[in-house]
Formats: structure tokens, C-alpha cells, sequence
């Protein structure tokens, strides 16, 4: 018996031995990171100075670190780190306050026992979950849909996501800003309300769902004080809401509080069109934002943030195609793009850029057709006064969802397209590597 024993551990030794010398190998074989150049036109010093950060992981143990530096002749490094189950793809990111309607496809979860009428969006529709909860079974679930204009007027808007004022409290809190930004509830509009009683007869979850409600998202931007949105609420076929407040521009003090929200939102700037992007410039003491007014019709305006009047007005009429935008602080640009699917190809670029005076003026009109430039996951920009770079992720084809390390690079001066190059990296043939955050980052070098 014991010569099987001892030759079951002899073999045993020896696969655990060629295992751990096949992982070791491998990782060392990991470590390596390299690129290949494709598709290149142009010279690559026209690139020179500039390099991307490109975050790579596996299976959550490892984890690889590269930085690709452009020129004539490209190099990359890479840092590799090997830490078993303790890698994670998703950096948590710090999450902006959010305009919205407190409703649509909303869950609420509440443990039993809680107080769900104290929360901003349980007050705004109490009387209609206590109503539905007088026809509720003692115990269970229960569904009913109801006439939302038979108990409110207005949809409930909410200033979402508030960082608590205390810097010794974590969490957020959650202002409520109908009273000051009105979008009528539309006649035979519906709230479905969905309840479930615990075994103390107690209201543990809530679901709503308004299926009519139109459509309200703008991020909040903090500057001086006060947090400024953009009221644009829509139809969901895509025109304005009868009776609303007006399109534009409006600021909140930060330091108000949920009591005096509402009370001190104020209309800043009324727009003409429908307001589409909000970006702080020069630090804050100006405003630019875009408003969308008509069909390919757009306007840039800088704001200044004593008077909130235009100090410019850039008009842009684009042609009836795919188009997206470059907002900077210092720079904008309009993109005309391909019908190309999973990634539009960039077709052309005009780009502004700040001058001494703090206008925007052009300074870029290139065709990008020859680049083959896909606009694919993190695109980024960066423009040093004589050249746009931009980079973008290339995605997998024909279904295009999953995303590669390999990049795309783009550069244009005041010639036109200099450079453009896709650089194919080495763990996109593997399958199994994904890039951490879908982060790309574009800077110049150091």
C-alpha cells in the first residue's frame, strides 16, 4: 500500500512543480507589452510629445500599467503588478449632483420599519402610495396603476446626489425643486405603484414607474457657490412640455439647503433653443454653454458670471449628417461623422480655440477621411495651441462590444491631417485582457 501512496506523491510533486514553474513563466511572459503600427499616414514627429496612459487587467490578479509615448520612434513601458483577487476593473468615481424627474423606471427600497415619507421622493408621492396601500392585501405584493393628474399637478423635479455640507459626514442628500421648475402632469399620464407588506403589515418596497413622464437629465455644475443645471424637459417625442418653466440656464446656492432650494433657484439666462452642454471657463468666472436651436442648428455662448450676458456668440450650422462636439475650456470643436457602426468614423474637424482676448476663435478645418479614425470608447483630445491629438479605443468587430487596449491616433495642424496611425496592442489578440475603466488618458509628456 504504501508504494502506491508514495508514488501517487511523487507524481503529484511533480505536477505541482511543472505547474508552478508553467504560472511563473507565464506571468513573466505577461509582463511584456508591445505595439504594433498600422494603417499609418503622415510623419509620426507630428506627434511628437505626447503619450497615453493605458490600464490593462486580468481575472482581477493582474494588472498592467503602459505608457505609450508618441514620435518618430515610439516607445512604451509598462508597470505589471500581480495581486490575486484583490484587482478591480471599476475605479469608483465621484459622481456629479443630477437634475431630474423624481420618476420613471425609480425603484425604492426601504427596510421594514423605516420611515419612507421622509425621504424627498416617498413626500412627493405619499398621498398616492398611501392611497394605493388602503387596497393592498394585509400581506404580500400589490400593483395598481392610477391617473397621475388626479393627485398632483406637477411632476416632482429633484437636485439628486448633494454632497452632505458636513465634512465629517459621507453620503448625499436630495433637494426637491418643483416648486421652482414647473412640467405640468399631461392629462391621462399614469403612475404604476407596486408594493410589498412585510409580516408586520409594514410598506418594505416601493416601485414607481411613470410611463408618460418627459424627459429631464442635467448635470450640475458647482462654481462660486452655487450649483448651476439646465431646464430642458421634453416630450418623448422630442418636443417641449406645454406650460413648463422656461428653457434655460438657472443656479441654486450651494449652502440653501434642501428648506430654501426651491425658494432661491433662479433663472439665469433664457435660452432661445433647447440648452444641450454646460462647462465652466476660465476658472469659473465665465460660462459656456450650447443650445440647440433647431434641426443642425447650434450656438456656443460664453456667459459671463456677474451678468450672465453673452460676451460671445458662436453660431453653427452643420449639414445634415452624424455630428458630435469637442467642449474644452479652451478649445471646441464639431466632429462630422461616418454612419459607421459599432464607432462613426471622424470625417472632418473645425476647431475654435481661445485667444488673448479670451475669445474663441478658429484655428482648425481638417479632413479626416484618409485616417480612418474611429470614434470609438474614451475618446480624448488635447490641443497645445498648434495641434489637435485625439485618441480613441478600437473596438472588436463584427459586434463591437468588446473593447481593446489598441488605439487610434489622430493629429491635425493647420495643414490638415499630419498623422494617424492605429497602434495594435499586444493583449488585444488574447480575449481574455480588458482595459481597467475603459480609461484612456491623453497628456502631454512631462
Amino acid at each position: 500500500m504504501w508504494k502506491p501512496l508514495a508514488a501517487f506523491c511523487l507524481v503529484f510533486a511533480l505536477l505541482a512543480g511543472f505547474f508552478g514553474y508553467t504560472v511563473v513563466e507565464t506571468l513573466d511572459a505577461q509582463d511584456a507589452v508591445s505595439f504594433t503600427v498600422e494603417q499609418q499616414i503622415g510623419d509620426p514627429a507630428a506627434a511628437q510629445g505626447f503619450q497615453l496612459n493605458i490600464p490593462t487587467f486580468q481575472n482581477y490578479d493582474m494588472a498592467w500599467d503602459t505608457t505609450l509615448t508618441l514620435g518618430s520612434t515610439p516607445t512604451w513601458s509598462t508597470d505589471y503588478r500581480y495581486d490575486p483577487g484583490n484587482i478591480s476593473w471599476y475605479t469608483p468615481q465621484e459622481s456629479s449632483p443630477m437634475l431630474s424627474i423624481a420618476v420613471g423606471d425609480t425603484s425604492m427600497f426601504y427596510i421594514s420599519g423605516d420611515d419612507w415619507s421622509t425621504n424627498v421622493i416617498g413626500q412627493a408621492y405619499r398621498e398616492i402610495i398611501e392611497d394605493v396601500s388602503t387596497r393592498a392585501p394585509a400581506k404580500g405584493s400589490y400593483s395598481e396603476t392610477v391617473v397621475l393628474s388626479d393627485y398632483l399637478d406637477y411632476y416632482p423635479v429633484i437636485l439628486s446626489d448633494i454632497p452632505l455640507p458636513d465634512s465629517y459626514s459621507s453620503g448625499w442628500e436630495t433637494w426637491d425643486l418643483t416648486q421652482a421648475l414647473r412640467i405640468p402632469v399631461g392629462q391621462g399620464d399614469t403612475i404604476q405603484v407596486d408594493l410589498e407588506l412585510d409580516q408586520n403589515f409594514v410598506i418594505s418596497s416601493i416601485y414607481l414607474s411613470t410611463p408618460q413622464a418627459p424627459s429631464l437629465y442635467s448635470e450640475a455644475i458647482l462654481s462660486n457657490g452655487y450649483y448651476y443645471v439646465l431646464f430642458s424637459p421634453e416630450q418623448q417625442d422630442g418636443t417641449p412640455v406645454s406650460g413648463a418653466s422656461p428653457y434655460g440656464l438657472y443656479r441654486i446656492p450651494a449652502s440653501g439647503g434642501q428648506a430654501l432650494a426651491a425658494q432661491n433657484c433662479t433663472l439665469c439666462y433664457q435660452t432661445s433653443g433647447k440648452p444641450q452642454h454646460l462647462a465652466l471657463s476660465d476658472g469659473g468666472y465665465h460660462l459656456l454653454l450650447m443650445e440647440n436651436l433647431a434641426e443642425n442648428n447650434y450656438q456656443f455662448l460664453l456667459l459671463d458670471t456677474l451678468s450672465y450676458q453673452p460676451l460671445q456668440e458662436i453660431p453653427i450650422q452643420l449639414p445634415d449628417e452624424n455630428h458630435t462636439f469637442i467642449i474644452q475650456d479652451s478649445y471646441l470643436g464639431v466632429l462630422s461623422l461616418s454612419d459607421d457602426y459599432p464607432a462613426p468614423l471622424v470625417q472632418s474637424l473645425n476647431l475654435w480655440a481661445k485667444n488673448d482676448f479670451g475669445l474663441y476663435a478658429p484655428v482648425l478645418d481638417c479632413d479626416l477621411t484618409q485616417a480612418q479614425f474611429p470614434l470609438g470608447v474614451s475618446f480624448q483630445t488635447y490641443y497645445d495651441g498648434e495641434r489637435l491629438v485625439m485618441a480613441s479605443y478600437l473596438q472588436t468587430s463584427p459586434s463591437g462590444y468588446m473593447v481593446t487596449p489598441s488605439v487610434s491616433i489622430a493629429v491635425c495642424n493647420s495643414d490638415g491631417l499630419a498623422y494617424s496611425a492605429r497602434f495594435i496592442h499586444s493583449q488585444s489578440i488574447t480575449g481574455f485582457i480588458q482595459v481597467q475603466d475603459y480609461r484612456l488618458t491623453l497628456t502631454p509628456v512631462s
